[in-house]
C-alpha cells in the first residue's frame, strides 16, 4: 500500500448496520493510504458499535441528532481541510470502492486541473452492470465506459455516493449548503461548481458499488399515498435547485414556482385528493417562508471562498 497523508475519506452514517462493514473495509484495503473519517448522524442500530470495534483506526464523530447528509459531510470536510488534505473523496454508507479506485481518481485529476469533481463508474453489487441511475448521468456514454480502459468524460451530474475533490474545489465552492437536509445538495453543489467554471469528471479507470440502501423501500408500502409524498418532497427540492441556480434569473424563477405551486393546489383540491393537497398547501407555504433565506444563500454562492464550511 503506497502511504500518504493528502487523501481523506469522509462516511455519513444513519443506521448502516447492513453495508457499513463492506464500506469501510474497502476503503482500508485501498492500495493507497488515506485518513478515515465516518460521521454518524444519530444511528439507533449497530453501526457505531461495529465502527469502534472493527475499525478503531477510523475517526468516529457522533451527532446528537440528524443533521442532514450535507451538513455532516461538511463536517468531516472542515476537519479534513484543517489537516491540509489535498483530496476529499466523499463515499456514500451503502457504497464500497475498488483497491486502486482512489489512486485512479487521483491521477485523472492531477492530469485535469479544472476537475472540481472526479467520480468513478458506479457498478451494481454484482461489479458487471452499471448501477441503474448512473446508466442515466453518463447517457449514452455507458457501453464505451465499460470497454475502454481511462476513458474520461464531462457530465451534467452524478450523485454525492462516491466523489473525489480536490482542495481547490472547496476553496472556491465551499461545502454542501445545509438549506437542504437530504437530496438537493449534490444538484446545488455540481450548479455552484460550475458556476465557477469548474468541470465534472467521470473516468472508466475507476470503479466503485452503490447498492442504494433504500432503493426498494418505496416498492413495499402502498404506492398512492408514499408516491405522493415523495413527489412532493421532491418537488420542493427542485424548486430551492432552481432558484439556487446562479445561472437563472431568482426572479423569474421564484414567480413561476409560486404560480406552479398554486396550480397543483388547485388541482389537487378539484379532484378531492386530500393528502396532496394538504402536502402542497404546507409546501407551498414553506417555500415563501424560505425565500429570503434561499436568495441570501444564493448571494453567498456568487463569491469564492469556504462557503457553508
Amino acid at each position: 500500500m503506497k502511504d500518504t497523508k493528502k487523501l481523506w475519506v469522509v462516511v455519513v452514517t444513519f443506521n448502516s448496520e447492513k453495508f457499513i462493514r463492506q464500506c469501510l473495509d474497502s476503503v482500508f484495503k485501498s492500495r493507497i493510504g488515506c485518513q478515515v473519517i465516518v460521521i454518524d448522524n444519530n444511528s439507533t442500530d449497530s453501526t457505531n458499535k461495529i465502527i469502534e470495534q472493527e475499525f478503531p483506526n477510523a475517526i468516529s464523530i457522533k451527532n446528537r441528532n440528524n443533521i442532514g447528509f450535507g451538513s455532516a459531510n461538511n463536517t468531516g470536510i472542515r476537519i479534513a481541510l484543517e489537516h491540509n488534505a489535498e483530496y476529499i473523496f466523499l463515499l456514500n454508507q451503502d457504497a464500497w470502492v475498488d483497491a486502486d479506485c482512489f489512486d485512479k481518481l487521483i491521477s485523472v485529476s492531477e492530469k485535469n486541473p479544472d476537475a472540481g469533481i472526479v467520480s468513478p463508474l458506479h457498478f451494481k453489487q454484482n461489479w458487471e452492470e452499471l448501477e441503474s441511475l448512473f446508466k442515466r448521468y453518463v447517457s449514452g456514454e455507458s457501453e464505451s465506459l465499460l470497454t475502454t480502459n481511462n476513458k474520461n468524460i464531462k457530465v451534467e451530474f452524478v450523485n454525492a455516493a462516491g466523489w473525489l475533490i480536490p482542495r481547490r474545489t472547496f476553496e472556491i465552492v465551499g461545502g454542501f449548503d445545509p438549506i437542504f437536509f437530504m437530496y438537493g445538495e449534490d444538484v446545488d453543489f455540481i450548479n455552484r461548481m460550475f458556476y465557477h467554471n469548474m468541470d465534472l469528471i467521470v473516468t472508466s479507470s475507476a470503479r466503485m458499488v452503490h447498492a442504494r440502501i433504500n432503493s426498494d423501500a418505496a416498492k413495499t408500502k402502498q404506492f398512492g399515498e408514499v408516491n405522493s409524498k415523495r413527489q412532493i418532497k421532491q418537488y420542493s427540492v427542485q424548486v430551492i435547485c432552481h432558484l439556487k441556480n446562479l445561472e437563472k434569473d431568482f426572479r423569474s424563477e421564484m414567480m413561476f414556482f409560486v404560480f406552479d405551486y398554486m396550480k397543483k393546489i388547485i388541482r389537487t383540491f378539484l379532484t378531492f385528493r386530500w393528502r396532496a393537497f394538504g402536502r402542497y398547501f404546507v409546501s407551498y407555504f414553506t417555500y415563501l417562508y424560505k425565500i429570503n433565506r434561499i436568495r441570501k444563500h444564493r448571494n453567498l454562492s456568487k463569491h469564492s471562498g469556504r462557503t457553508f464550511l
